[in-house]
């Protein structure tokens, strides 16, 4: 699992690309001043993510890794 909290003032230009990115989403929500959502997603996204929060929010978003897991397709 991952969370991403992002200011709210930048969270309209990012949420659409961080949720595309998610497999799953557990939390999605916008309170106060920060926009957060919890989400589960693919280890090789955490670069692309990280990126564009850096990009987009120029260090005023991050990205916290909850929880790793292993999972396998069938």
């Amino acid at each position: 699992m991952t969370r991403v909290p992002v200011p709210a003032a930048d969270a309209e230009r990012v949420k659409e690309k961080v949720l595309g990115s998610a497999e799953a989403v557990e939390k999605d929500e916008l309170g106060g001043d920060e926009w957060e959502t919890v989400m589960l997603i693919d280890p090789g996204q955490i670069r692309v993510i990280n990126e564009l929060l850096q990009k987009e929010c120029k260090g005023r978003a991050r990205l916290e890794t909850l929880t790793f897991a292993a999972t396998a397709g069938s």
